[in-house]
């Protein structure tokens, strides 16, 4: 029996814009199915343009204000190709994670961890 191996997903990942949308990113995510934004967006236009181009998650950042974090939660979880993806803004890495971020891993950690606001 052949099972059908699930389509790959292509990821545009990004985080930390600030408000700041280099239009070199459209040419280098014109492949991409998704766009994943890892928080601290700044002005909510810059999402709409992404939007217009390819489907976008994301998280709210630390600089984000109500127009994005009633768009964006704190912290997403979801499925992407059977992976358990968990995306928040500030998670820190391993060894040094964020406190909430550390109870999350150790209770039900996820395939996937993805964080900003290391830059």
């Amino acid at each position: 029996m052949n099972e059908e191996q699930p389509r790959i997903l292509k990821i545009g990942l990004m985080s930390d814009t600030h408000s700041y949308l280099d239009q070199t990113l459209f040419e280098h995510f014109k492949d991409c199915d998704e766009i994943w934004h890892a928080g601290d967006v700044g002005d909510p236009a810059l999402i709409d343009q992404l939007e217009v181009f390819k489907p976008v998650r994301g998280v709210y950042g630390n600089i984000d204000d109500r127009r994005i974090t009633s768009q964006f939660p704190l912290d997403q979880r979801f499925e992407a190709n059977g992976i358990d993806v968990l995306m928040t803004h500030i998670g820190g890495y391993p060894g040094r994670y964020n406190r909430r971020i550390k109870e999350i891993m150790e209770k039900n950690p996820a395939d996937l961890f993805i964080s900003g606001h290391s830059h």
